[in-house]
C-alpha cells in the first residue's frame, strides 16, 4: 500500500514523499508537485493534499480493474478517462465502508462501524486531485503548433476538469458547533490545573507547564500551533512594565525536529498578558523548562517555550491529550480551539457590556488580538455564542413585556 513519509531537511524544511509499496522509492510527480507547486502552503494543507494523492494512486494501481499506470499516463500529457475519474470519486466517497468490485456495479461491505467521508473532506480531496491533474497537464502537455494558442488549450482543459469534478462533489455541509466553555467550566478547569490542586492528574514536574499552557490559551486566545511555536524570547516586558507575548512566524526552523510542524494561520502580533502570568512564565523558563537528568538540567539545542520530558518541542497531540485528561476529570470535552472561542466570547462581552464599546468596535479589536485582517469575517464565527446569548436575552424580554401588556 502506498504511504506518505515526512522528511526534514537540514534547513528545517519539511517535505512529504508518496512512497511506492514495492520499490519503496518516492513517486516523481507527487514529489515535484508537493515540493515545488505547493511549497508555501501550510504543512497541514500539504499533508491533506498528500493523503488525497495517496488515495488516488492507490485506486489507480490497486483498486481499479483497469490498473492505470498513472505516472506514465500523466508524464505523456494525458489524463485518466472521465469514467475512470467518476469511478474513483464513487470509491472515494464510500471507501471507509465499502469497496467497489471489479465490475464497479456491486459493492461489498467492509466495516459497518466505519464512517464515510464528510462532504467537506470529500470536496477537499477532489479539489487537491483536480489541482494536481491540471498541474501535470500544464507541465507535460506535448508542444502544440505555433498557430494554436497554448493558453486556449489550457483553458479548455481546465474548464473540462472543473466541469467533471464539479459533478463529483456532494452537496451539503456538516453542522459546526462554534461554542466555548461556560463560566463554571472555566473556573473548574483553572482550579484543577493549578500545580497545588490535590486532584491535579499530572506528575509534579509537569504541573506548572500544563497550568501555563491553559492560562496562556485563555488569556491570549492563541491557536494551538501558535502556542507551540512560542520561544523563550517571545515572552517580554517593556520599559513601562507592560508584559506581553510575541506571536512570530517560525517556518522551516532547523531546530524544530517535530515531524508534523504546528500550523500558524494568523499573522504576527503582540498580545498583552497579566504580570502574574509573566512572572510564572519566567519562573518556568528559569527553573522548570529544562528536564533534569541525574539532578542537573540537560542542555538544549532549541529555545521553544514548552517542552516534553525529553527536552523536545511539545507536539500538537500532547496538548490535545493534556486537555483531554482535564476534560475527562471534569466530565466535559475540552479542546484547544474551544479555549480560543472562550477568549473571543469573554473579550467581546467585556467590550460591549463593561467598556461600553459598540459590537463592531469590539470585533475590530478582536481582529487585532487574534491576528485576523481588518476585513476578516472570523469574529462573527468566533462570537456566535455571544450573539446567540444576546438574541435569546432580548427575545425573552420581548415575550415577557408582551405577556405583561395583555
Amino acid at each position: 500500500m502506498f504511504k506518505v513519509e515526512t522528511v526534514i531537511a537540514p534547513s528545517g524544511e519539511r517535505m512529504l514523499l508518496l512512497v511506492h509499496p514495492e520499490t519503496q522509492q518516492p513517486l516523481l510527480l507527487p514529489l515535484l508537485y508537493l515540493s515545488l507547486q505547493r511549497r508555501y502552503v501550510r504543512f497541514k494543507t500539504l499533508r491533506r493534499d498528500a493523503l488525497a494523492l495517496k488515495l488516488f494512486y492507490r485506486w489507480c494501481y490497486e483498486v481499479s480493474h483497469d490498473v492505470i499506470d498513472l505516472e506514465l499516463l500523466l508524464a505523456q500529457g494525458q489524463l485518466p478517462a472521465p469514467r475512470q475519474l467518476e469511478a474513483f470519486s464513487r470509491w472515494l466517497r464510500v471507501r471507509t465502508r465499502y469497496e467497489l468490485t471489479n465490475d464497479e456495479a456491486a459493492i461489498v461491505l467492509l466495516s459497518a462501524s466505519a464512517k464515510p467521508l464528510t462532504p467537506e473532506t470529500l470536496q477537499n480531496y477532489l479539489g487537491a486531485i483536480q489541482a494536481f491533474l491540471l498541474w501535470c497537464l500544464r507541465r507535460y502537455l506535448p508542444p502544440v503548433p505555433q498557430l494554436i494558442h497554448a493558453g486556449a488549450i489550457y483553458e479548455a482543459l481546465d474548464e473540462q476538469l472543473q466541469s467533471l469534478f464539479k459533478g463529483m462533489q456532494v452537496r451539503g455541509k456538516s453542522p459546526v458547533l462554534v461554542t466555548g466553555l461556560d463560566e463554571d467550566s472555566v473556573v473548574a478547569l483553572c482550579a484543577l490545573v493549578r500545580p497545588d490542586h490535590p486532584q491535579n492528574p499530572f506528575r509534579p514536574q509537569l504541573r506548572l507547564r500544563n497550568a501555563l499552557i491553559v492560562e496562556l490559551l485563555l488569556a491570549t486566545g492563541l491557536r494551538r500551533g501558535e502556542l507551540l511555536k512560542l520561544k523563550t524570547n517571545d515572552i517580554g516586558r517593556d520599559i513601562e512594565g507592560s508584559c506581553f507575548v510575541r506571536v512570530a512566524i517560525h517556518r522551516d526552523d532547523p531546530t524544530d525536529l517535530r515531524r508534523n510542524e504546528p500550523g500558524q494561520k494568523t499573522g504576527p502580533r503582540v498580545v498583552a498578558i497579566p504580570p502574574v502570568l509573566y512572572d510564572s512564565l519566567i519562573q518556568y523558563i528559569q527553573h522548570e523548562r529544562r528536564p533534569r537528568r541525574k539532578g542537573r538540567p540537560i542542555k538544549l539545542s532549541q529555545t521553544y517555550l514548552f517542552l516534553s520530558e525529553r527536552g523536545r518541542p511539545l507536539a500538537e497531540g500532547q496538548v490535545n491529550y493534556l486537555l483531554q485528561v482535564l476534560g475527562k476529570q471534569l466530565d466535559c470535552h475540552v479542546r484547544p480551539h474551544q479555549l480560543r472561542h472562550t477568549f473571543c466570547h469573554n473579550f467581546l462581552a467585556y467590550c460591549t457590556q463593561e467598556a461600553g464599546l459598540t459590537h463592531e468596535s469590539g470585533q475590530d479589536q478582536l481582529r487585532v488580538l487574534c491576528g485576523w485582517s481588518m476585513t476578516s469575517t472570523m469574529p462573527q464565527r468566533y462570537t456566535q455564542k455571544f450573539l446567540q446569548e444576546q438574541a435569546d436575552h432580548h427575545n425573552l424580554a420581548r415575550q415577557r413585556i408582551a405577556k405583561e401588556a395583555q
